[in-house]
């Protein structure tokens, strides 16, 4: 009986040691990745001045400025199959061409109405980032930075209800505080990363400017 128990024993634990060994071999060499995936989405928001549009005397709807919200998702890697197919011109289910989300109208501040297009078709659970393509020059530039800040934080909450991380912002530099000082006006705040002060955030996120040179970390809900 003594011996039998040893035996049992014995197999009981070499049983377990294999198993270790398998579950550190798959650490050490990784698993071998999918023939394909989602890559990062990306929203991008662009600004535009309506111009001869409800330009009566007195009218409280001017300057009338339009953002537009596109999305687009593409490929992490193709399989060869994939790639035969992608040359023919076929899309595949996990890619998201350029589409137009929706169309936000703001006056003197203030959101009046949208237009949409789409629903928002990014991936659920991929991470992304968003990029403001233009902001207008002139008289009109503080209109349209702001209407960028204000379409940032919608689309913002309309991505994290895909439980979709948004990794960074891009704004053109020559734009870059006014565009952060609107995103202020929404409850994101500036905050300082430090190792010795850890963070009470429920979100935080890089605002960095494009060409490279400015950066700002805002948190959201603190």
């Amino acid at each position: 009986m003594s011996r039998a128990k040893t035996t049992v024993k014995r197999s009981h634990w070499r049983r377990h040691i294999d198993i270790g060994v398998l579950v550190l071999a798959a650490l050490l060499i990784g698993t071998p990745p999918a023939s394909s995936g989602s890559s990062d989405w990306t929203i991008s928001i662009s600004t535009k001045h309506i111009e001869k549009c409800l330009d009566y005397p007195d009218s409280k709807l001017q300057p009338l400025i339009r953002a537009r919200i596109q999305f687009e998702q593409g490929l992490a890697k193709l399989s060869p199959e994939e790639n035969v197919l992608a040359e023919a011109g076929y899309i595949s289910e996990k890619q998201v061409p350029d589409t137009v989300y929706e169309d936000i109208f703001y006056a003197q501040t203030r959101a009046l109405g949208l237009h949409r297009y789409n629903e928002l078709g990014i991936r659920p659970g991929t991470p992304g980032v968003i990029k403001i393509t233009s902001i207008g020059e002139g008289h009109m530039r503080d209109q349209e930075a702001f209407a960028a800040a204000n379409a940032t934080a919608r689309v913002f909450l309309d991505a994290a209800l895909k439980k979709s991380a948004l990794r960074s912002i891009f704004v053109p530099r020559d734009n870059f505080d006014l565009y952060t000082q609107g995103l202020q006006r929404y409850g994101f705040r500036p905050v300082t990363v430090s190792m010795d002060a850890p963070l009470s955030v429920s979100f935080m996120v890089s605002v960095q400017s494009n060409p490279a040179g400015r950066k700002l970390y805002l948190g959201y809900g603190f």
